[in-house]
């Protein structure tokens, strides 16, 4: 398992208050075209850092995710 798998991240940053990441997965072993998934994050002064928790087989990802244009789900 995971033999074939090839990850690329890519950051980029274009300003000072903002971060923009693109995961593309690529593992013909387990599917059957590479995707991609993208994001981003604002920059928020004088806030404590709080830890993400991945929850899985969560059944809410719209939610989730937002009305975020490069998120194909947001678009259903």
């Amino acid at each position: 398992m995971g033999e074939f798998l090839n990850t690329i991240e890519r950051y980029r940053r274009p300003d000072l208050g903002h971060l923009e990441w693109e995961t593309t997965i690529d593992d013909p072993g387990a599917y059957t075209k590479p995707f991609t998934l993208q994001g981003h994050s604002i920059l928020q002064t004088d806030t404590d850092l709080i830890e993400y928790i991945c929850q899985e087989n969560n059944k809410d990802v719209i939610h989730i995710h937002g009305k975020d244009p490069y998120n194909s789900l947001s678009k259903q």
